[in-house]
């Protein structure tokens, strides 16, 4: 049974979610000692080298927006995760943990998931690593008012 991590990585005017991807997979590495696979329609160096795999998707056309949040303000900008419902049939590996960009990994806890005996895992609670940053505003999906059960929004 093979085990691995897949990051989706779409970019958008202001965040280089790829740069951000290579970073999260040098972590994974580090940390989880596995695999990473990067699934993405961008352009990629070859200065991002903690990839084990490489999947390129067709850039989806799609004007979703997101507002986005950082320390001092928010802003609104497009926001592609059209491929991640692909996941399983994207996945080169048995056993997957699918993980956002911006997760940082800074031990070993999340191989633990491979112990489940669960099909289908997901975070229901989440922490934003600025304490000022109130996290109710990620609890539901913009509009909709969706509930939002994983550890982004």
């Amino acid at each position: 049974m093979t085990k691995g991590v897949l990051l989706f990585a779409h970019n958008n005017s202001t965040v280089d979610y790829v740069k951000q991807a290579n970073f999260c997979a040098g972590q994974i590495k580090k940390h989880l000692d596995l695999p990473v696979c990067l699934i993405t329609s961008d352009k990629f160096n070859e200065d991002h080298n903690n990839f084990n795999h490489v999947i390129v998707v067709e850039k989806p056309n799609t004007d979703q927006t997101k507002r986005f949040y950082n320390v001092t303000n928010s802003y609104e900008d497009t926001w592609n995760n059209t491929s991640r419902p692909d996941a399983y049939s994207l996945t080169p590996y048995d056993e997957t943990i699918v993980m956002d960009t911006d997760y940082i990994v800074a031990n070993s806890n999340l191989n633990k998931v491979f112990e489940s005996k669960e099909d289908f895992l997901i975070n229901y609670k989440a922490q934003h690593v600025v304490q000022r940053v109130q996290t109710h505003r990620f609890a539901s999906v913009d509009r909709q008012r969706f509930a939002v059960h994983e550890s982004t929004s």
